[in-house]
């Protein structure tokens, strides 16, 4: 049976694969299915798909000049911005990085995707290690066959790095040279710093250690110029603009867009980040989610690895902002409005929706043949939903996806009534046609009872903090309108 499901996986791994569609195409339980496939092979079924799809993208992003969105619709993902994610916990490092390291470590070779198509065998199991840090499955040979290689890239930054470090050595006076013609230095130097304001001079040369998961790392006290290729949100928080940021974030957190003027510059999409770019904005520090992408930024700025999951509320999320930028106070300022604005949120749908209302966030916008559940971790409004404003989720969506720290499940159409609650946030894209409902939708209580909300994804991808609260807000305004109609 194993080997009949690993066969299966290989040749459709395109096509939407569930554990109730492999359970069901057997006539086995789910459960028996699942245990006898991971003691044969270390992996669940959908870890299993999960690697065989993420080998192939490997392979086309080798042999291919496809974008992002081609290559993850060709393994079985419409969403690719879910595929970058996934990409990203399998091989270590974002698609756009992934393609751009082979391609540079390959060269001119005539079969560059030989040693890189998947090792997963279509009847071996010993390929697998059994460790929960799946995502690093075959990487060491990889990297080791690779050992070596120098990105151009890297070198260019170096060289670069290097001169600005020069250039900062020979216009300091040296502390040893206490003679005549030093001491001119030194006047001319004073002088320049008395026509400055104090704490312009302060920000200029003061740095301080901040404790990161990197380690720590030497900071500017009160950065100016800041880069910011993910967590968007929480930068804006703490009262400070960004040189540069990612469009992905800012085609993607719309309800960010009134508090981001025109002056910040785009330093590419997710996965596919232009070093020169971030580079000609000489940046005091850069704040980055990507632990791959640490040793490139770091040559050119003082780097941050912000890692949310590091904390446990939103609220510690922003003072570690906070603390990150020298903007303590700001922080503390934000969370105090943070905590009344939740409240106000709260307030407006207490008396609008029954206490024990529960409700379900689900996208089958940007997915085929199934649909998608979200939990309270991922994007599309799941920590507004039940974080911040504390609705309830099903019992489903609790115990498979909140309590297993999930950001969302796929499910079947026939499953849909034991995800969904009384009301449910549906999303939605503008220009998209939804795909048509079959009737195990249009007979659901929520849907019959016009309990449906309705979002759009380009105000609810992002899962910062500030934009998290903007959704709530949204939602609770929505949430109102609704039971006014209905009145």
């Amino acid at each position: 049976m194993v080997e009949q499901i690993i066969q299966y996986i290989h040749e459709h791994f395109n096509d939407s694969i569930s554990l109730e569609s492999l359970a069901e195409q057997w006539n086995y339980s789910i459960q028996y299915l699942s245990k006898q496939f991971k003691l044969r092979t270390g992996r669940s079924p959908i870890e299993y798909v999960i690697q065989a799809r993420m080998a192939k993208a490997k392979e086309l992003m080798i042999r291919t000049d496809a974008t992002a969105q081609e290559i993850a619709s060709s393994v079985g993902y419409s969403d690719v911005f879910y595929f970058t994610r996934l990409f990203k916990k399998q091989v270590g490092m974002t698609p756009g990085q992934y393609k751009k390291k082979m391609k540079e470590s390959l060269g001119d070779s005539d079969s560059p995707w030989e040693g890189f198509v998947s090792s997963m065998g279509k009847h071996s199991s010993t390929c697998y290690v059994i460790d929960d840090n799946h995502y690093q499955y075959k990487t060491e040979g990889d990297r080791q066959m690779y050992k070596g290689t120098r990105s151009k890239m890297v070198l260019t930054l170096m060289l670069c790095f290097t001169l600005m470090l020069a250039a900062c050595s020979n216009g300091n006076p040296s502390q040893n040279n206490t003679q005549g013609s030093a001491g001119g230095n030194s006047k001319q130097s004073a002088e320049s710093t008395q026509n400055m304001p104090t704490n312009e001079a302060k920000e200029d040369t003061s740095m301080r250690k901040v404790s990161t998961v990197m380690g720590e790392v030497s900071v500017p006290a009160h950065p100016k110029r800041v880069v910011v290729d993910w967590d968007l949100g929480p930068v804006l928080a703490v009262g400070v603009t960004p040189v540069g940021a990612s469009s992905t974030q800012m085609n993607f957190a719309k309800f960010l867009k009134p508090y981001l003027p025109d002056t910040v510059q785009d330093i590419g999409l997710e996965g596919s980040i232009s070093l020169e770019k971030v580079l000609d904005l000489t940046p005091d520090i850069i704040i980055t989610w990507n632990t791959a992408a640490y040793e490139s930024y770091s040559k050119i700025a003082p780097t941050v690895v912000f890692e949310t999951s590091k904390y446990s509320t939103i609220q510690e999320e922003i003072t570690a902002m906070g603390d990150i930028l020298g903007r303590q106070e700001e922080a503390k300022k934000w969370n105090e409005d943070f905590e009344k604005r939740t409240e106000a949120a709260r307030n407006k749908i207490r008396n609008v929706i029954p206490k024990d209302a529960t409700i379900s966030i689900v996208d089958y916008i940007t997915v085929d043949k199934f649909l998608m559940v979200i939990g309270n971790a991922g994007e599309r409004g799941g920590r507004a939903t039940y974080d911040i404003l504390g609705l309830n989720p099903t019992p489903k969506v609790k115990s498979e996806i909140i309590d297993k720290k999930e950001d969302r499940i796929e499910v079947s159409w026939e499953t849909v009534n034991d995800y969904v609650g009384d009301y449910v946030i549906v999303l939605k894209v503008e220009g998209k046609e939804p795909p048509k409902l079959p009737v195990t939708w249009t007979s659901l209580d929520a849907v019959k009872n016009h309990h449906v909300i309705e979002i759009e994804m380009e105000k609810y991808f992002a899962a910062d903090s500030f934009s998290s609260l903007l959704q709530a807000e949204d939602i609770a305004d929505k949430i109102t309108k609704m039971a006014a109609s209905a009145k």
